[in-house]
């Protein structure tokens, strides 16, 4: 009795098969419209004016980007950012700034946090923590603002870790000038060196009943700088080579 024998599939062989090509066309259309989004938005950073005009007709760019699904669809990527970088002038608007937490807790312990965190995850979440610190370093000299954002992140920190007092500083990196990058020098060509960072802000933390308030330390400059830090100025010209910071 003769007839014809259909092979065997073992478990090996049953498990690297490829997926069916239905799968394989659904993966591909979903890569194809997630590269047309990042370049669609992308071209619209790219071509957007700094200063908008309210009276210019919308480009064909800017109604690709209006679009819901590939808005919603960056957006829950984190990836609907702006792409257009311009040259920094190194003044007191570009200095990176850090908001210092020394915190006494109930307990009694110490604890010291920093906002942002340089662990904060996703990226996007940094970013807007990093431009609320900015903000606050912008507006430090002005009468009743300067204030403003470091009792509100000092009132966050303390109902966050149960704090009855501490101190909140705002520290500033500056950036390393040109004439500095390549000198011998540590303190001067390391853009961590403690030359590169001052406080121009700093307060007292007292809490009660869970509401917050600051009391301003001396005037930057006034306060002797502690072991370890940077000497406590206002953001201004980073040391000029071969002085003293």
């Amino acid at each position: 009795m003769s007839g014809s024998v259909s092979p065997v599939r073992n478990d090996q062989e049953v498990a690297a098969a490829p997926p069916s090509d239905s799968v394989r066309t659904a993966v591909t259309l979903l890569v194809i419209v997630h590269l047309f989004a990042v370049v669609a938005v992308m071209a619209f950073w790219a071509t957007r004016p700094i200063t908008g005009n309210a009276t210019q007709r919308e480009s064909f760019v800017e109604r690709l980007h209006n679009v819901s699904f590939l808005t919603g669809h960056l957006q829950l990527l984190f990836q609907d950012l702006g792409y257009n970088y311009f040259l920094t002038q190194a003044d007191q608007l570009d200095v990176d700034h850090q908001f210092v937490f020394d915190l006494k807790l109930q307990d009694g312990t110490k604890r010291e946090a920093t906002l942002p965190q340089p662990d904060l995850w996703p990226g996007i979440r940094r970013q807007r923590m990093q431009i609320l610190a900015n903000l606050a370093g912008q507006r430090i000299g002005e009468d009743g603002a300067e204030s403003i954002l470091p009792r509100l992140t000092a009132g966050y920190m303390a109902r966050k870790y149960d704090a009855v007092s501490g101190t909140v500083r705002l520290r500033a990196h500056l950036l390393v000038p040109p004439e500095n990058v390549r000198s011998p020098d540590s303190k001067l060509s390391d853009p961590f060196a403690a030359a590169y960072y001052r406080t121009p802000y700093e307060a007292q933390m007292l809490v009660r009943s869970g509401q917050v308030s600051l009391l301003k330390a001396a005037a930057a400059g006034e306060t002797a700088p502690s072991a370890g830090r940077a000497p406590r100025t206002s953001p201004g010209t980073p040391p000029a080579p071969g002085g003293n910071p």
